[in-house]
């Protein structure tokens, strides 16, 4: 009976795995989640899918495995029950959905039906960070370009007075001084 059920289904035999010895009793309430736990172990489409939320337990009755009372070849684990609390195996009975947000150090928990990964305080902490970081950044590259146009506008000084052409009319030129600046070699004028 097992080695048949065995060559039929071999998810049946994983989710047989991931169970303790005592859930081959007669009448263990443990067996009643063995479907879901064959839920999460089964292989998906993709190596992202389910990783969006939590994985939805919708089994067909024809996934259900068969009843575990047939099974005469391998003998209950005596003892292993007694170690087992009573409340822990009631709890085990349904699955538990809901989630964390995703923020090290926030212990909020979300709902099955909520979206996404960060609760709502985490969010509106997020979006407020970027919104500050890009109006920081936009300032540090409206001060670079700044600083560029003033290093420009000596280096074309510079050129006029040695009767050089400006930058402007030998890309070459052009490219090499910019080369400079992003090196290091052109000393940058003081901020004032």
């Amino acid at each position: 009976m097992v080695k048949e059920r065995l060559r039929k289904d071999p998810e049946w035999a994983t989710a047989l795995l991931m169970m303790p010895n005592q859930a081959l009793e007669k009448n263990n309430p443990r067996l009643d989640f063995l479907p879901r736990r064959q839920q999460l172990y089964r292989s998906s489409s993709s190596a992202l899918a389910g990783a969006l939320g939590p994985p939805s337990f919708d089994v067909n009755p024809s996934e259900h495995p068969a009843p575990l009372n047939d099974i005469h070849d391998i003998p209950p684990t005596p003892g292993v029950n007694d170690s087992v609390p009573e409340p822990m195996l009631a709890t085990n009975e349904g699955f538990d959905t809901s989630r964390c947000c995703s923020v090290k150090g926030c212990t909020f928990v979300l709902s099955p039906d909520y979206s996404f990964k960060m609760c709502i305080q985490c969010r509106n902490r997020s979006k407020q960070q970027n919104v500050s970081n890009r109006r920081k950044w936009k300032a540090e590259g409206l001060a670079s370009d700044q600083g560029v146009k003033v290093l420009r506008a000596h280096e074309d000084e510079r050129r006029k007075l040695h009767g050089l052409p400006p930058l402007d009319g030998s890309p070459n030129e052009l490219r090499t001084w910019e080369q400079s600046v992003v090196d290091g070699k052109v000393q940058l004028p003081l901020p004032g």
